[in-house]
Parts: C-alpha cells; structure tokens; sequence
C-alpha cells in the first residue's frame, strides 16, 4: 500500500497524534514540572537549627537566601531532572520535523530534473 491514499491518512492521523500528544501535552506537563521543580526548590525542610532560623527570618522581613542544607531539593537532583525532561522534549520535536520530512518525502512530488537530455523523477 505504498503510496496510497490509505497511508497517507495513515500517515496524517501519526502526525496529529504524536503532535497533540507528545508535542501539545507533553510541552504542558514539561512546564508543570519545571514549576513543581521552582516550588520545591524554594521550599525549605525546617528540621535543623539553622533552617529554622532561616524559616524564623523569612517572617521578621530579614530576607536571608536558603542554605544550601535546608533546601528540600537537592541541587544535582533538580538539575537532572530539568536537564533531561528538556532533551526529551527536544528530542520530541526533532522527531516530530523528521516525521514531516518523511511523510513529505512519500508524498510530495519531485521536481523534474533534466539529466542527459532525459526527464528524471
């Protein structure tokens, strides 16, 4: 069925699919973790001393910055977990454009070339 109509539907529905789905939603949902990744970064685990004084200090308007130590997510962890959930998401839109070319490939008709005084497609 190379060709036909029934694989170019095929092919039509594969693009709205992967593009509502990996591209619309998952975009959405990598904006929800990036903001859930902001709230838990500024978060703070008021357990010790000195995260308490820093929690203590938020409410007098000293404004003191988190210590490394009572911040409730670790700096290597919320870098991993943007740093991949980016390079997927931009791999997604590669794959994406790469599923367009193909698609375009098969069915998007080829100038006529002229090689040797014969018509090539």
């Amino acid at each position: 069925m190379t060709g036909s109509t029934a694989q170019l539907i095929n092919g039509i529905l594969l693009l709205a699919s992967f593009g509502g789905s990996r591209l619309v939603w998952g975009s959405y949902q990598s904006l929800s973790i990036y903001r859930d990744i902001w709230h838990a970064w500024n978060a703070t685990k008021p357990l010790t001393p000195d995260c308490l004084k820093y929690v203590t200090s938020q409410y007098t308007g000293d404004g003191l910055s988190i210590p490394t130590d009572c911040r409730a997510l670790p700096t290597w962890l919320a870098l991993v977990y943007v740093g991949g959930n980016t390079a997927l998401t931009m791999l997604n839109f590669y794959w994406y454009w790469k599923m367009i070319a193909a698609v375009r490939k098969r069915f998007v008709p080829k100038e006529e070339k002229a090689i040797n005084g014969k018509k090539e497609k």
